[in-house]
C-alpha cells in the first residue's frame, strides 16, 4: 500500500505512468463532491421528520435532535449500508423497535404520501413516547457493532432488529410510489422548487430550499480535465441517478466521463450494492473499448472491497480519499483493514500518483 500526503501535484508535458491503467473510475460522494454537510443534514432532518411529523412525537424539554453525525459516522462504519437512504432506514427502523408494538387494522394507500402521513399520525396518538425517550435510550455504536458482526448491510440490519414494527415503514420502492423515507429525503435534498422540477410531483413534506446548494466541487476541474486527456474515466456511485445528473450538471464535469452506473440501476437490475462487486463490473461491461486495467477511488472501505472482488472482471487498483472524513485516522485504519493499495489524502493527488514526469530524470 502506498499513501500520498501532499494535497496537490502538477504534470509536465512529457510523462510517463506510475499506475499503468487506462479506466479511471470515481464514486461521486467523498471523491468528486463534498456532500459531507447537506448530507449529514438530510439525514439527521429525515429521521426528525418521520417522528415528529409523521407520528407526532414531540421533545418535552427543549428542543433538540435524535441523532448526530457522530452516530451517522458509526453505522456508515457498520458496512455495506451504502447511501443515505440505507442509513436513514437503518437510523429510524431501530427507534421503531424501542416502541411498543403498534396494531393498526388498516393499511394506507402506498402511492398517496398524504394517507401515509395520516396513517402514521393515527399509529402514533396509541403511543404516549416522547422523542426525549427514544434519544436518551439509543446506543449507535453498539447497534454498528451488531449489524457489522451480522455481516453489514440492510440484510445485517434485518438480522439485528426484529422488525417491530416495520409496517409502520410504509415503503415502496422509490420516492414516488410510497416509500416515505426517500419522499422527506430528497424533498429535504433537492428543496420545494427543484423537487417538482426534478419529480414532476409538488413537495408534501418539505416547503424549504434545498439542501443540495451546500454541496461543493472536491476535485480541482484542472486535474480532471488532465486525467480525462490520458484516461477514460467513469462513475459507479450509490447516488440516486437525479441527484448525480444534476450534480454533475451542475458543477459542469458531466463530459468527462463515458459511463456512469447508479444506485437506481443496481435497483432496475436486482442487484447489491458495495461491497459488492455489481455496480464495477457494469461500469467494465458497459464501457468502450473493454478496460484493460482500473483504478477505482472511493470514500469509504465497502468501495474498495467492491473493486478487489471485482477483479475477476477487469484487474483493480484500489485507492481510498481521505478528503472528505471527518476522522481521517479512522478512515485510514479501515482503508488500511480492507487493503487498499493507495491511501491518498485529497483526489487532487491522483494526478501525481497516476503520472510520473521525464523531464528533470538522471541517465
Amino acid at each position: 500500500m502506498w499513501e500520498q500526503t501532499k494535497e496537490h501535484s502538477t504534470m509536465t508535458s512529457n510523462q510517463k505512468r506510475n499506475l499503468l491503467i487506462d479506466t479511471l473510475i470515481f464514486e461521486i460522494d467523498g471523491v468528486l463532491i463534498d456532500v459531507s454537510k447537506p448530507s449529514y443534514q438530510a439525514i439527521i432532518q429525515t429521521i426528525e421528520l418521520f417522528f415528529t411529523r409523521g407520528l407526532g412525537f414531540l421533545y418535552k424539554d427543549r428542543p433538540s435532535i435524535l441523532i448526530d453525525q457522530n452516530d451517522i459516522d458509526s453505522l456508515r462504519m457498520a458496512g455495506g449500508l451504502g447511501n443515505d437512504w440505507e442509513i436513514s432506514t437503518t437510523f429510524i427502523s431501530y427507534f421503531l423497535e424501542m416502541l411498543p408494538p403498534v396494531d393498526l387494522t388498516t393499511q394506507p394507500l402506498r402511492k398517496h404520501v398524504p394517507d401515509i402521513l395520516a396513517y402514521l399520525q393515527i399509529a402514533g396518538s396509541k403511543l404516549r413516547v416522547s422523542m426525549d425517550v427514544l434519544k436518551k435510550n439509543k446506543n449507535i455504536p453498539r447497534l454498528a457493532r451488531q449489524i457489522s458482526k451480522a455481516g453489514g448491510g440492510l440484510n445485517g440490519v434485518d438480522k439485528v432488529l426484529k422488525r417491530r414494527n416495520r409496517h409502520l415503514l410504509s415503503t415502496g420502492t422509490d420516492p414516488l410510489t410510497g416509500n416515505l423515507i426517500q419522499r422527506i429525503f430528497q424533498e429535504l435534498y433537492f428543496g420545494e422548487r427543484l423537487f417538482e422540477k426534478i419529480y414532476d410531483q409538488k413537495a408534501i413534506v418539505v416547503q424549504t430550499p434545498g439542501l443540495i446548494s451546500q454541496e461543493t466541487l472536491l476535485i480541482d476541474p484542472k486535474v480532471l480535465k488532465k486525467l480525462a486527456s490520458h484516461l477514460t474515466l467513469a462513475i459507479a456511485t450509490e447516488r440516486p441517478r437525479p441527484e448525480s445528473e444534476y450534480t454533475l450538471r451542475r458543477f459542469g464535469i458531466h463530459h468527462y466521463f463515458q459511463t456512469i452506473i447508479t444506485y437506481n440501476d443496481i435497483v432496475e437490475s436486482g442487484a447489491t450494492g458495495k461491497p459488492a462487486p455489481w455496480l464495477l463490473q457494469q461500469v467494465v461491461k458497459l464501457m468502450e473499448p473493454r478496460p484493460t486495467y482500473c483504478a477505482y477511488i472511493d470514500r469509504i472501505s465497502d468501495g474498495i472491497l467492491a473493486a478487489k472482488h471485482a477483479s475477476q472482471t477487469a484487474p483493480f487498483i484500489t485507492i481510498g480519499s481521505l478528503a472528505a472524513s471527518r476522522d481521517k485516522q479512522q478512515s485510514r485504519r479501515h482503508f488500511e483493514k480492507s487493503k487498499a493499495d493507495i491511501i491518498l489524502g485529497h483526489p487532487n493527488q491522483l494526478e501525481r500518483v497516476i503520472f510520473r514526469s521525464t523531464t528533470h530524470r538522471g541517465r
